[in-house]
């Protein structure tokens, strides 16, 4: 079971990079701020250098709502949270929809919970409130926030710039989609990187083997991690990446400047300050949302806008149910 988790992890690691690249990318590429294999390049490098700032500056212990029980219960749990996170992120590549790997995981956890504890598992009753109460106020607000903030932003520079050379101000922005592509790849990199390696420790030591200290052991495994990331990252994950940048709304360089910077900011600032289950898809799709929608001629297609919704709300019941069906499969191994 600890080899199947291992496997497991490793294919999270290089399917979740692959699914979540466009984040960074998408908007950049659209605008020919970058081309598609600068952008690829820029990706991977700064995730790397984002995994090696966490691995180096992240606590190493888990977060809050990240438990299961230190028992082979725990390796079976784990084992059908990522089997789900995979599928639901190769389904929603597939549909081309940009969605959040953190509340695939969350919603797997709570089906996974859910189903141990109907076949007599060693799971504590209190986990399903402490999930909930992690993961509604960054799915909801999140995006929300991303959305204000990034039409408050392009309003009041629409503004500021009305004098502006256009040439001027297309080529100033694409500078920022380059820096902000940077940014949401570092703290992709950053983030994501450091759960592969908490949930590393916790298949570890669900299956009795103490996790090593920081030291040779620790930095082999990571140098791993970060290599599947980076493959992952190389993959572009295009299909999002069309969704994203042209088929949910068009926008010209100084919106996708505008929607960038603000998710690089947030994807840093509620990763760093709140330590919460952020989405970095969440925070790109509702920033390109908020700045394409101050276009005088909108391009937004609300069916898209409409699809992507409803793919964020149906993560956690349908990432939960698939993980319940998944540990009542593997329950008589336990």
């Amino acid at each position: 079971m600890l080899v199947l988790g291992l496997l497991l992890l490793a294919g999270f690691a290089v399917i979740g990079s692959f699914h979540d690249a466009p984040n960074a990318i998408a908007v950049a590429v659209r605008t020919r701020a970058l081309t598609a294999t600068t952008a690829l390049a820029l990706a991977a490098v700064c995730t790397a250098i984002g995994f090696g700032v966490g691995l180096a500056t992240l606590p190493e212990t888990a977060h809050d709502w990240l438990r299961v029980p230190a028992s082979t219960d725990g390796l079976g749990m784990l084992t059908a949270i990522l089997a789900t996170a995979i599928l639901w992120e190769l389904a929603t590549w597939w549909r081309a929809m940009p969605s959040s790997s953190t509340h695939a995981l969350i919603g797997a956890l709570l089906g996974a919970g859910w189903a141990a504890r109907a076949v007599d598992l060693d799971v504590p009753a209190d986990a399903a409130s402490q999930l909930l109460a992690s993961v509604w106020l960054p799915l909801v607000a999140g995006p929300l926030l991303a959305y204000a903030v990034s039409w408050l932003a392009a309003v009041l520079l629409v503004g500021l710039l009305r004098h502006a050379s256009p040439r001027t101000v297309n080529d100033r922005s694409r500078y920022l989609l380059c820096l902000s592509a940077a940014v949401v790849s570092l703290s992709h990199g950053m983030y994501f990187g450091h759960r592969l390696l908490l949930l590393g420790g916790l298949l570890l030591g669900c299956a009795g083997i103490t996790p090593p200290e920081a030291g040779p052991a620790t930095l082999a495994a990571g140098a791993v991690l970060c290599g599947l990331m980076v493959l992952g990252t190389l993959g572009g994950g295009w299909r999002i990446a069309r969704t994203l940048a042209t088929r949910m709304v068009q926008v010209d360089p100084f919106r996708g400047a505008v929607a960038m910077t603000t998710t690089s900011l947030l994807s840093l600032g509620t990763g760093a300050v709140l330590r919460e289950p952020y989405s970095s898809s969440h925070l790109s799709a509702a920033a390109v949302l908020g700045a394409g929608s101050t276009q005088r001629f909108t391009a937004v297609r609300s069916q898209v806008a409409g699809r992507i919704v409803l793919t964020w709300l149906l993560t956690v019941p349908v990432c939960a149910v698939l993980a319940a069906v998944l540990l009542l499969a593997l329950s008589p191994l336990l």
